[in-house]
């Protein structure tokens, strides 16, 4: 029985899973002799290699897609790890992460962020934030929020809103002046519903309407 790798049947694919900690020169040579013996017997083959808890390097990569092409019976669909690439793992950080910025906003700027934003600041008439994420303001707004810029519909915006010229969450804007000011309470949110328009409701409920995902303060 091979130590390094094991073929393992599941519907109509199989998976080529590799030891997480064996070498990796010897999963190769471990390969060969199972792809010799599937050669004698198999006519068509659709493999997901699965490296489990290794992430390759380029040149791990180049060398185990040139074994798998050498044999004909074989189909390399793709190769799968449990281990996230850095650009996989920045992506999730910057998506998650909450950065904190303490200034006024004044007319004429547009500042944009990725992940979600805590503003310790107003947001003067003429001016607008934009962020990938939600959106939590500490001070008055009299211009224009944008959460979830330019598609993201589980962001959120918070904040002392009453006097905004308007929000906007992904691709919809709510102009603030056509709401009724009893629902503009401080400790409500804005938020695209099921029917994907904006709605308000009390912040109490955000864990419940919109659950997040952990958010990590930079």
């Amino acid at each position: 029985m091979m130590k390094n790798v094991a073929l393992k049947g599941k519907g109509q694919e199989y998976y080529l899973e590799i030891s997480s900690y064996c070498d990796f020169n010897a999963a190769l040579e471990d390969m060969k002799v199972l792809f010799d013996d599937l050669a004698k017997s198999t006519d068509k083959l659709t493999l997901i290699v699965d490296t489990q808890q290794r992430l390759l390097g380029e040149k791990q990569i180049t060398e185990l897609k040139q074994l798998i092409k050498s044999y004909h019976m074989l189909d390399l669909k793709q190769i799968v790890s449990a281990v996230d690439t850095k650009t996989s793992l920045n992506n999730i950080l910057k998506k998650n992460q909450i950065q904190i910025e303490s200034h006024i906003v004044r007319s004429g700027q547009i500042l944009d962020y990725n992940g979600n934003l805590l503003l310790l600041g107003d947001v003067h008439a003429g001016a607008q934030v934009r962020a990938t994420g939600s959106i939590f303001v500490v001070g008055v707004v009299e211009g224009i929020i944008h959460a979830g810029f330019p598609d993201n519909d589980d962001a959120v915006i918070a904040g002392n809103l009453g006097a905004a010229r308007q929000i906007r969450i992904s691709d919809l804007f709510q102009i603030v002046a056509d709401l009724a000011m009893d629902n503009l309470e401080m400790d409500s949110f804005f938020y695209v519903n099921d029917l994907h328009t904006i709605a308000i409701d009390k912040i109490d409920n955000l864990a419940t309407i919109k659950p997040q995902k952990e958010i990590i303060i930079s």
